[in-house]
């Protein structure tokens, strides 16, 4: 018989009073477990940071963690149980486990309802102030703008039509000056459509935040001019809500009606004039009454709420007794926490404020089809979180139980005063920070149960992991391992060594973020839906048959359209956010090595992207099949899905997704951020199956077919309108497929559609599908983003997009050739219209030709002036 094992060296409670307990490791079914004077056996094999009963729990009881309900027994549940609901068992049961799942679950999920009572509401007083001081090195900002930890130079997108050339115009930046620690692009995905978005206030507000920052010396914002939020705006607002960005240099750039080449040009010239004078601020003792910590987590698991939220917590409470500022955020992390939450607060004001912004994003989600409570992600849960009520009890830990709530502040507002704040924001990590960082956040510490690894371009990042064991498999990532609480080392000595840490970091010690040298930024994304929407009518208008519409090829030329695809490439597919930027290093590093060259592999390319957590996306995930429509172009000979690890399209996701689709997942390379130790770890693991995979050799494929996107964004002329009707033509006929966008400007032309016999513009194909039938389709536009659009074209295996369009902006799809298509004269494009008919289909037709055999690199691929971003569709929103 096998020796029973202690509860202390396998399982913790959060709070005495507790009626279930959380593993700290990996315990097989029949462990037996020797608590106090009992014993009891495990009755299924529980992963680490899941929970079982550790006492017995009658039917219809409630399940306690932190001395907070999270659940409702179905029946009764002995001592030793595994807990379980039905989002985790359906959870594990779509991950590959060596292990055996329960039947059917045993607890539903249950939020004690909150009401607010003002009678017994308590108004405390905050913590006092510390008689002593500390003090760190940084950069003392004029007129009251605070006290950075660093000293960047920042050139911002306003919009994201600017994304690529403001990232041009940070390359052609050299700067070595000893006291700028850097010049950063400031790069989103808000701002590209043609209407005021409905995130316009927390858009602006978050823009305005990031110029007035106090890490920041000096902003370039780069706009286009036409865009519905644009520098007017950014300018307006700063000046009519009295924000102080005119005592540091700024200054606002439009790039319309101008060269990419003279925007890069003025942009160069601005900066180089400021570095002198934004490197003679130095560094010099300030008190840390001046930090303002953004406290987040991020890939938490169940451990995220016993050490290192209360750590980070600890932490805001010394800062905040010291004179400081910290912030805490992501609304639907903690619903089910108000009890915890508002136990302690500066008045009525203040906890009125956070329940309506509870109820502001219940309502958000709501007009989206969704639910505020649908948060957890799958690595969530497979660490252990098993609904948003045990997530948000764990998470509110970064609050100590004596730390009063004394602001309750809306997304990216300032925080002026010192104090505990809460800042209402998505659960998205991203777009949190984002918020806070606007607010004026200028230290981010993040917690982490699987490891997450984002950063911020100019603010550093502070990465505190839960566990000891995955503090080792990540250290190269992490720079602080809360996991020694677990381990015995108690909190105080661990809090003052956070302490340390913080000043040290505050005053310039680079963390592992910034030595990997990897960042990203994400305003909180737009939504689409407002009161009174229908989420079930507007679902049901996204159905379509993908089959082509009839055309009249009458008008076709005398032109055989390409068959085969001689380009090759490899793609390191990021399948979330969280790994979008280690994907782009990744693919940076095949290239540079030139591995499969002599295969004929000689590109290799990320697409970078912001979604696959901690949004939705309605009843289909429109992110994972434009993602799989990318894996299986027909550019792709080696392509490899990179997961984070703990996302919700996490690895095993796209295995069955891939496989439902009757691909077959072992043609591809699969590598984990997490799981496979860190940057460098997955980097060598996939150079290595890469070469493995062009050893084997490349896999013959068949004849893709011709295969031509088509966007357009002003009217056009009937000469042109003719011109396109002929390109398009002249391909269905010759068996290959046209595919326009459903608000290209075409489409409203009289002589396009004539020409074409056109007598339906309404949609053949959902955006982002890999399209299987040849002919002319119509794909569906779910908003105005042009960057969005050309995505999704590049999913449906267009082998060459064309993009008619007066404007010399613009950004091309990173993967697929995009050809630049113009009726002005002098301008950057890749083939100007002359106005004959005849001859600019035959000039268009060629050009597409070329760029297929890789004889041509149009002009904006050759620029490097690419962007790509998903759409989330008409209910997507942020969660």
């Amino acid at each position: 018989m096998a020796k029973a094992v202690a509860f202390n060296d396998v399982a913790r409670l959060a709070d005495p009073a507790d009626n279930v307990a959380i593993t700290i490791r990996r315990l097989e079914a029949g462990t037996e477990i020797a608590r106090d004077n009992a014993r009891y056996t495990l009755s299924h094999t529980v992963l680490e940071g899941h929970r079982f009963a550790d006492s017995a729990i009658a039917a219809g009881a409630k399940v306690l963690s932190w001395g907070l309900p999270f659940g409702t027994t179905r029946r009764d549940i002995t001592p030793g149980e595994y807990l379980c609901n039905d989002l985790m068992l359906e959870s594990l049961q779509g991950r590959r486990l060596d292990l055996s799942l329960p039947e059917s679950a045993n607890f539903d999920d249950f939020a004690e309802p909150y009401h607010l009572d003002t009678a017994t509401l308590n108004i405390g007083k905050q913590l006092p102030r510390l008689p002593t001081d500390r003090t760190f090195d940084g950069y003392l900002r004029a007129n009251g703008r605070g006290v950075g930890t660093r000293n960047y130079i920042v050139v911002l997108a306003t919009t994201s039509r600017t994304n690529a050339v403001v990232k041009r115009i940070v390359a052609s930046i050299d700067s070595s000056h000893p006291n700028i620690d850097g010049v950063v692009p400031v790069m989103h995905t808000e701002g590209g459509s043609r209407e005021m978005p409905n995130n316009q206030d927390f858009f602006v507000r978050a823009l305005a935040g990031f110029v007035v920052h106090p890490n920041v010396g000096a902003v370039l914002a780069v706009d286009v001019g036409d865009e519905p939020v644009n520098n007017d705006s950014l300018r307006n607002f700063l000046e009519t809500q009295a924000y102080n960005w005119c005592s540091h240099p700024v200054a606002f750039q439009s790039a319309g009606g101008k060269s990419v080449k003279q925007v890069i040009a003025d942009g160069r010239k601005t900066i180089l004039a400021w570095l002198d004078d934004v490197d003679r601020t130095r560094r010099t003792p300030q008190s840390i009454a001046n930090l303002n910590l953004s406290l987040q987590c991020g890939g938490s698991d169940a451990f995220s709420g016993i050490s290192a939220n209360p750590l980070i917590g600890a932490l805001a409470k010394s800062i905040v007794q010291y004179g400081g500022k910290a912030c805490i955020a992501e609304t639907t992390e903690l619903i089910g926490a108000e009890p915890y939450m508002l136990s302690n607060v500066r008045d009525h004001q203040t906890a009125r404020k956070y329940l309506e912004y509870i109820e502001e994003f219940r309502a958000l989600a709501s007009w989206h089809g969704q639910s505020a409570e649908g948060n957890p992600s799958g690595g969530n849960r497979l660490r252990g979180l098993y609904n948003i009520i045990v997530k948000s009890i764990g998470a509110a830990r970064k609050k100590t139980p004596d730390m009063r709530l004394d602001y309750s502040i809306d997304y990216a507002e300032l925080m002026a005063e010192p104090g505990y704040y809460f800042m209402h924001t998505p659960g998205n990590d991203l777009e949190s920070i984002a918020g806070q960082v606007a607010g004026g956040g200028n230290l981010i510490f993040f917690t982490t149960g699987n490891g997450s690894i984002t950063n911020f371009p100019f603010v550093p990042t502070v990465k505190v992991v839960t566990t000891t064991g995955r503090y080792e498999l990540l250290e190269n990532e992490m720079d602080i391992n809360a996991g020694r609480y677990l381990d015995g080392i108690d909190m105080p000595t661990l809090t003052q060594g956070t302490l340390e840490e913080s000043i040290a970091v505050a005053g310039g010690k680079r963390t592992a973020g910034e030595r990997a040298n990897h960042s990203q930024v994400q305003i909180w994304r737009d939504w689409m839906q407002a009161p009174g929407a229908s989420p079930a009518a507007i679902a049901a208008g996204e159905k379509f048959d993908d089959q082509p519409l009839e055309i009249d090829t009458a008008a076709a030329a005398d032109w055989q359209p390409w068959r085969d695809v001689p380009r090759k490439l490899g793609l390191i597919l990021p399948n979330s956010l969280c790994s979008s930027q280690v994907a782009g290093l990744i693919a940076a590093s095949l290239q540079d090595k030139a591995i499969g060259a002599d295969a004929g592999v000689r590109q290799y390319v990320a697409l970078p992207h912001t979604e696959g957590c901690g949004c939705s996306s309605g009843e289909d995930d429109i992110a994972a099949r434009t993602l799989a429509g990318y894996l299986v172009h027909p550019y792709v000979q080696v392509g490899v899905l990179l997961e984070h690890g703990c996302e919700k399209f996490h690895n095993d996701f796209f295995e069955d997704l891939l496989a439902t689709r009757g691909v077959d997942p072992t043609a591809f390379g699969w590598g984990s951020i997490q799981l496979d130790g860190g940057i460098d770890a997955v980097t060598q693991k996939i150079e290595q199956w890469v070469i493995d995979r062009l050893q084997q050799g490349l896999p013959a494929t068949a004849p893709a077919g011709c295969s031509v996107g088509l966007h357009s964004l002003e009217p056009v002329t009937d000469t042109t309108a003719e011109a396109l009707a002929i390109v398009a033509a002249t391909i269905v006929a010759g068996g290959g497929t046209i595919v326009l966008t459903a608000n290209a400007s075409i489409l409203a032309s009289d002589v396009f559609c004539s020409r074409l016999g056109l007598e339906t513009v309404q949609p053949t194909m959902a955006y982002g599908r890999a399209n299987e039938r040849a002919g002319f389709h119509i794909m569906d536009a779910p908003n105005s983003d042009d960057i969005e659009l050309l995505s999704g074209i590049g999913a449906a295996g267009v082998q060459v997009i064309c993009v008619v369009t007066d404007s010399e902006l613009s950004q091309a799809n990173p993967m697929i050739p995009t050809l630049l298509i113009s009726t002005t004269p002098d301008t950057d494009a890749d083939l100007h219209l002359s106005g004959d008919a005849a001859h600019d289909q035959q000039a268009l037709l060629e050009l597409c030709a070329s760029c297929v055999c890789g004889d041509y690199e149009p002009y904006l691929n050759s620029s490097e002036l690419t962007a790509f971003q998903l759409a989330r569709g008409r209910l997507g929103c942020s969660l």
